[in-house]
C-alpha cells in the first residue's frame, strides 16, 4: 500500500521515476503517501501554492504540496512553486521565504507541542 490519493506521486518519487512531484491533500493525502513511500511530503501553508488549474474537491482544505526524496529537494521544490497568482484567489500574497536557507538554521530552539490527554480523553484506563 503506497497511501492515499496522492500514492502516485508518492510511488513514483520513491522508485526515482522523477525527481519530485506534487501531492494534493485535503486531509493527510500528501505526507501519508510520503510516509509509507519512504519520502517526504510537505503540506506548506494553505494559499502558498497556487492550486489554479487543479481539481477541487474541497476548498476551503485543498493544498498542493511537493513529495521529493529529502528534505532539501522539498525545499527546492517550494522554492519553485512558492508564489502568488491572481488566478488563485486563495493564494498568498506574501513574500517567498528562502526555504534553502532556513534549512541552514537548524532546529535549535524551536518547540514541539504535546498534547497530554487529547488521545485519552473519555477513555477509561
Amino acid at each position: 500500500m503506497s497511501g492515499g490519493s496522492s500514492s502516485g506521486p508518492g510511488a513514483a518519487v520513491a522508485v526515482r521515476l522523477c525527481f519530485g512531484s506534487l501531492g494534493s491533500g485535503t486531509k493527510a493525502s500528501i505526507r501519508v503517501p510520503a510516509a509509507c513511500c519512504g519520502v517526504v511530503g510537505l503540506k506548506p501553508t494553505h494559499g502558498r501554492i497556487i492550486r489554479y488549474g487543479g481539481m477541487t474537491r474541497s476548498w476551503s482544505n485543498d493544498c498542493v504540496g511537493p513529495i521529493a526524496r529529502t528534505v532539501m529537494e522539498c525545499a527546492l521544490l517550494m522554492q519553485v512553486l512558492a508564489g502568488h497568482d491572481p488566478k488563485d484567489s486563495s493564494s498568498l500574497s506574501a513574500p517567498v521565504p528562502n526555504y534553502l536557507a532556513a534549512l541552514e538554521q537548524g532546529v535549535s530552539g524551536l518547540r514541539i507541542g504535546i498534547p497530554t490527554r487529547h488521545f485519552a480523553d473519555g477513555v477509561d484506563d
